[in-house]
């Protein structure tokens, strides 16, 4: 197991698996613990087989962790993210330490012997709390990740009918919401009802997942115990009431239905008594009454609810511009204040009467099942409305499963713009050293186009939104935002400064026409800004803006040594360096608009010199089209959204497509395209866009896969390129290399391992070019002419092109590529 407060360079001693202590949540602020036989020794000696089972005999890599008892509850779920987004430890079969593999993220993916000489970084790596998991992009991921993150099931104890997992890992997992007593903020859970084929698609080993059935004798024991006594007996309860179900009644029996940090209750019939308790503690929160069950029935209610032409719509919001809809029928053009989203009081509202929309698009739409009243809305739904800003509401009544008092929150339900192309498109981004301003540099760049309504305004918070970004106060993850000058519209890359977030940079740089270095003039050149500029410089830019921030901040002779300084980094780095425009000014000032000769007036210089000094690319769109997956995410009732950079072509609704990489080929068809939150009725090459796809899962696809027309790509292992190894002097390493030598190999948005091999020659030195044979431990998606660079930990050791496609391995070189150097001199010394 692994150890967080170790040294970073001392080996780890493997423990058993049923000596660790282990902490399993199964519900809202319920936690069992297993404690280790040392801290309940008499206890332990009594009842000899009420262990846990040693699953140390399983035929993968067994990496499941736990996190030291001292850390707090959220640093506890990073530090259990932590191990399934950024790697995992595993442990060699020849010297019994710990390893780390940072690029490893399935523990399937290690081969059933594992050695020391197969880590591709040769490190140990520390286990204390992680900087940052993965970049949260909205409510629902937020709940996601800290309730399942890394979450230890508690079927692999007790063979429950359900359990908490990583979505990622089970593709047939269902996600529900429960409220836990009188909270107002339930759980979200990602629940499987297992039986042997789910169990084969587990995190965990099949076989350590076994029927409830061979489990209730190991549990009994468990019951005797005080401290585990209440809560582990109605767990046993519902177990046994769940096994005797079949699967589909399972699901109805142990769903849930609940809304995050809103007016909301469990579906189960309520008693009356406890509609009391909750209104007082609701009432006592939030200042309103909770909605009482009507004594109608349901059938009444249905009658009622689609009597008046079977539209039960009503549309709660600000009057400043009508967003009409067929079934909509407007009766309210009163102005009001735009921010007050409840200006029309809800209960002057009836059932399919509705005011007009706001300025801004409502974010989402509450449907409200089972309304007491037709003629007027409760005031839980006015709460809900004030608190996520909603404007449409729709009452439909009677359905089955649900009681008046269920209310479920769906996003993104307003009508959508149309994105209009008048001008032409570039994607540009902001690159350079952490802390150096490149975020307030995108809000600023918002801020003053927004004055001239270019833009919409996105402050700081907006562009870091993630909370592990606002808690260090550093960019993580890219992110993207728009906007356009007189002559261009531009989509825009924010990218993280910070070293341990270089994988991200160049997935974020890889989709840019021109790049934006921002140096901040207190600093001057940081180690990240040669190497942002030394990436770009791989990956493909050719013209870069120069921006020197905080000029505020520094004198005017300090200012003048950044320029020189950064003119000769841009020639040593292959770049004009006399040519490049180089804008001086404060993103700060002009967000504060505070002293516009260095805030709003440089912004506008910078704006026009990105105009001028970066060309518009010419588009390929004539070819089929290609998408390198940056991200994927889950639209509740919509789907499965894919997002990137449209590389080639041109992308329509309706348009059937091809999923591949990562070994996988997944047909699907795309049933919607959007940027910027923006329908659009053809994405064309170079757009930043959202693709909607068909029957399939989040969890199926990973960044990294492109999407592409059916039969245009291919998934390769074994390629050949010619590549250029950096020098010492230029960011790379000192010494030369060999072949066999493992790599991390990046390009489009993927990574993956990489075995190296030199056909012509022994070794390569720093600073050469060289013809290599490279073998990936994945098939991932190559072309000829397609771009990528190498790296070996925390280095860039060099750039190349691929030259020619070979044939795919066979399963007997596979197998060599996973042993590695212990098989090929096992095989020489047959020989």
């Amino acid at each position: 197991m692994i150890d967080a407060d170790l040294p970073k360079e001392k080996a780890i001693e493997p423990v058993e698996e049923a000596h660790q202590p282990v902490s399993l949540r199964f519900n809202t602020r319920i936690t069992v613990a297993f404690s280790s036989p040392n801290q309940h020794h008499d206890h332990h000696q009594q009842h000899k087989e009420c262990r846990a089972p040693d699953f140390s005999s399983s035929s993968y890599k067994d990496v499941l962790s736990q996190p030291p008892h001292e850390f707090t509850h959220s640093q506890k779920l990073l530090w259990l993210q932590k191990r399934r987004t950024a790697g995992l430890w595993a442990q060699c079969d020849d010297c019994d330490r710990w390893r780390y593999l940072p690029f490893v993220l399935d523990r399937h993916e290690l081969p059933a012997k594992w050695y020391c000489w197969m880590n591709a970084d040769k490190e140990f790596a520390s286990c204390s709390v992680p900087e940052a998991p993965l970049r949260l992009h909205d409510e629902e991921d937020l709940i996601h990740s800290e309730y399942a993150a890394g979450s230890l099931v508690l079927a692999r104890l007790g063979g429950w009918p359900w359990w908490p997992a990583m979505v990622d890992d089970c593709p047939d997992t269902e996600q529900y919401y429960w409220l836990d007593g009188f909270s107002d903020i339930p759980t979200h859970y990602n629940v499987v009802f297992f039986d042997a084929l789910e169990a084969t698609r587990a995190w965990i080993a099949p076989e350590q997942l076994k029927p409830y059935s061979q489990n209730k004798d190991i549990l009994k024991c468990f019951l005797k115990n005080k401290k585990y006594n209440r809560r582990l007996r109605a767990a046993v309860s519902q177990a046994n009431e769940a096994e005797k179900l079949p699967l589909d009644k399972r699901l109805e029996r142990f769903s849930f239905v609940a809304r995050h940090k809103g007016a909301i209750c469990s579906p189960k019939k309520i008693k009356k008594a406890d509609i009391e308790k909750y209104n007082k503690q609701f009432k006592k929160k939030f200042n309103i009454d909770f909605p009482v069950e009507s004594s109608e029935s349901d059938d009444d209610h249905v009658v009622e609810a689609t009597s008046k032409n079977g539209n039960n719509v009503v549309i709660v919001g600000t009057p400043k511009r009508a967003r009409r809809d067929k079934n909509y029928v407007s009766s309210n053009k009163e102005k009001n204040d735009q921010n007050n989203m409840t200006s029309v009081e809800p209960h002057n509202l009836k059932i399919n009467e509705c005011a007009l929309d706001s300025e801004k698009p409502p974010n989402s739409m509450l449907v409200q099942i089972g309304s007491t009243d037709q003629s007027s809305l409760d005031n839980a739904v006015k709460l809900l409305l004030k608190q996520n800003n909603c404007s449409h509401v729709r009452c439909t009544t009677g359905l089955n499963g649900l009681t008046p008092l269920s209310i479920v929150l769906r996003r993104n339900y307003a009508e959508k713009q149309v994105f209009e192309r008048t001008k032409p498109h570039c994607n540009v981004g902001t690159i350079g050293h952490v802390d150096h301003g490149k975020t307030t540099l995108t809000a600023a760049i918002t801020k003053v186009l927004a004055d001239a309504n270019l833009a919409q305004k996105k402050g700081y918070a907006d562009i870091d939104n993630a909370p592990e970004e606002k808690a260090r106060g550093i960019t993580i993850n890219v992110a993207h935002v728009e906007y356009q000058t007189e002559s261009r519209h531009y989509g825009h890359t924010d990218c993280p400064g910070h070293a341990d977030y270089i994988k991200n940079m160049i997935t974020g740089t890889a989709q840019m026409d021109g790049a934006i270095l921002v140096v901040a003039a207190t600093d001057g050149v940081m180690p990240q800004t040669r190497e942002h500029l030394l990436l770009a410089k791989q990956i493909g830019i050719q013209h870069v803006v120069v921006f020197i921030n905080k000029v505020d901040a520094a004198d005017e002779e300090m200012v003048e040594l950044v320029e020189m300084e950064i003119r000769e980094l841009m020639s040593e780095m292959g770049y004009d360096g006399d040519k490049v425009p180089v804008i001086k000014g404060s993103a700060l000032c002009a967000l504060e608009g505070k002293s516009p000769e260095i805030g709003s007036d440089a912004i506008t210089q910078l704006l026009k010199e990105v105009d001028a000094f970066i060309p518009t690319p010419i588009r390929e769109l004539d070819k089929p089209f290609l998408l390198p997956v940056e991200s994927v995410h889950s639209i509740p009732g919509r789907g499965t959204v894919v997002t990137g950079r449209l590389h080639r072509g041109v992308l329509k609704k309706g348009t059937e497509c091809e999923i591949v990489g990562h070994g996988k080929v997944m047909k699907t068809t795309v049933t919607g395209v959007e940027m910027f939150h923006k329908t659009l009725d053809e994405a064309q090459a170079g757009d930043q866009l959202g693709a909607l796809v068909r029957s399939i899962k989040r969890e199926q696809i990973k960044r990294g896969m492109v999407m592409a027309k059916p039969g245009t790509v291919k998934a390769h292992d074994n390629v050949e390129a010619a590549v250029y190894i950096l020098s010492k002097e230029e960011g790379g390493r000192s010494k030369p290399f060999t072949s066999f030598i493992q790599l991390q190999m990046f390009s489009m948005t993927w990574d993956c391992a990489t075995q190296v091999v030199i056909p012509d020659k022994e070794m390569v030195m720093p600073g050469e070019d060289a013809s290599l044979r490279l073998r990936l431990l994945k098939p991932m998606v190559c072309e000829p002419g397609q771009r990528f660079t190498l790296r070996l930990g925390d280095l860039t050791l060099g750039t190349g092109v691929i030259t020619k496609i070979n044939n795919n391995l066979s399963e007997e070189d596979r197998l060599k590529l996973l042993e590695g150097k212990k098989a090929r001199e096992k095989a020489a010394s047959k020989k």
